[in-house]
């Protein structure tokens, strides 16, 4: 597999071997089943309903990309992380921006580039703040490729788990570890995503919901993309292929960082 690019001077970094690492990929047969995934519009979660995301059961569709009825798409995935703690995750979240080679560490195929703006690097570095919530409000410019194809530019804000609409209440038990919530462009189409950390038996799941084409404004989400337009099929499968690559390599390597950077933002 090729790696993506790293600017000069990062194999003098304490981290850069993480960055040879192996990567895990996913195997063939996962690949076709995540392909051959696609949904019925009915078992979709609408993302008026993304509450019940917080719920025991994961109410409902676990992994597939969907149609909704509104209009536009859901890529769901629930990937097992069984090696990542919820100390791990919040650490991680502040951590991986700060530095391209820090996001290219999390997939060294399809992580090109990311850079975050200056409100959100204050927040992370500042130690006032909370580490689960240093990336609220934070921006975040990103290169990446979805499944080895050519690389694309996205944005990402990230917002409190209160402004995208879920209950607070919820964070921090064994079904809501630890939430993930940010508004994207994709393709120049808007995305709403949601990532929801839960634990099971005691080990870690990421349940990561991207409902395509939808913004959220005051609480409330809305299609923003025409009923004639939809979402091409190719883009739904490699986010979901990207969505098992990008969190089986963290799952291999997080520990070993988190035990040696932890200190270190």
């Amino acid at each position: 597999m090729k790696r993506v690019p790293v600017k000069d001077g990062s194999e003098k970094v304490s981290y850069y071997k993480y960055y040879l690492e192996d990567i895990v990929g996913i195997s063939d047969e996962l690949r076709q089943k995540l392909i051959n995934s696609k949904g019925k519009k009915e078992d979709a979660l609408e993302i008026d309903d993304r509450e019940k995301l917080q719920s025991k059961e994961c109410y409902p569709a676990e992994t597939g990309y969907y149609p909704l009825k509104k209009g536009g798409a859901l890529v769901a995935s629930n990937v097992k992380i069984p090696n990542i703690t919820k100390e791990m995750i919040e650490w991680w979240t502040a951590w991986f921006a700060l530095d391209p080679l820090r996001y290219a560490l999390w997939d060294p195929e399809d992580h090109y580039d990311i850079a975050v703006d200056e409100y959100g690097r204050k927040r992370a570095l500042d130690p006032s703040v909370p580490m689960g919530e240093k990336l609220w409000g934070a921006t975040h410019f990103i290169e990446e490729s979805f499944d080895g194809e050519e690389p694309t530019k996205l944005v990402m804000k990230f917002v409190s788990p209160a402004d995208a609409g879920y209950d607070m209440s919820l964070l921090g038990t064994d079904q809501c570890v630890f939430m993930v919530c940010a508004e994207s462009k994709m393709c120049k189409m808007p995305v709403f995503v949601t990532e929801i950390f839960t634990r099971i038996n005691g080990k870690m799941e990421v349940r990561l919901r991207f409902w395509i084409g939808y913004e959220l404004k005051d609480g409330k989400a809305k299609c923003k993309l025409p009923p004639f337009i939809k979402v091409p099929e190719n883009v739904l499968k490699g986010l979901l292929i990207h969505n098992f690559k990008e969190y089986a390599q963290m799952n291999k390597i997080l520990p070993s960082i988190y035990a040696e950077e932890k200190d270190n933002l």
